[in-house]
Order: C-alpha cells, then structure tokens, then sequence
C-alpha cells in the first residue's frame, strides 16, 4: 500500500508555526517592520489595500450569456425579419457589450 503527501521522516524545519502563518515565523523586529509597511501601503493606496483584502468576486457572465442569445437568435431573426433587422440586432448587441466592458472597467478602476 503506497502512503501520499506523508514524510518517512520527521523534517526538523518544518514547525507547527508554518501551518498556522508566516506572521508567526517572523521574530518580533520582523513583525513590527512588516506591520509598518503594511501601514505605510494602507495610508498611500487605499484602493489597493481594499482589492487585496476582499476576496475575488465573479460577477454574472453577463457577456457570455448574451453572446449566445444573441448566436442562437439570430438566423430566426434573418429569416424572419430580415437582414436589416440581424444588423440592428447585432449592432445592439455590439453596443451592449461595450458599455457593459466600460462600466466594469470603470467600476474596477476606483
């Protein structure tokens, strides 16, 4: 029986503080200096320190599912409507798309 992701031998390095954080494997002057500059990066970027401290968010595949609307829609509309009406229909689509890439943008930047 073959035994995975478990040491033959006990690896004198490795310590109950490795799993718990790196906080804790810094000494004190260590500790104090990285706070600092955490501080120092708080009062300079704001906006950075708020992206990095939230988790990632996946907004709602909004793009993806109106690409394929429109995909799938679009040969009844030219058959039906005509060719005019599949232009329009794309153009909005189009137009849609790149307010919706704007206004992420926009929104990421602040």
């Amino acid at each position: 029986m073959a035994r995975y992701f478990v040491p033959d031998r006990h690896i004198p390095y490795m310590d109950v503080a490795a799993v718990i954080g790196p906080r804790t494997m810094l000494e004190e002057k260590d500790r104090r200096a990285l706070e600092d500059i955490e501080q120092r990066l708080a009062a300079g970027d704001p906006a950075f320190v708020r992206r990095m401290s939230e988790p990632p968010r996946r907004p709602f595949p909004f793009l993806t599912v109106l690409c394929v609307a429109v995909f799938l829609v679009m040969p009844f509309i030219g058959l039906f409507l005509g060719p005019t009406a599949a232009l329009i229909v794309a153009d909005l689509a189009a137009v849609t798309v790149v307010v919706v890439l704007v206004l992420r943008h926009r929104r990421d930047k602040l």
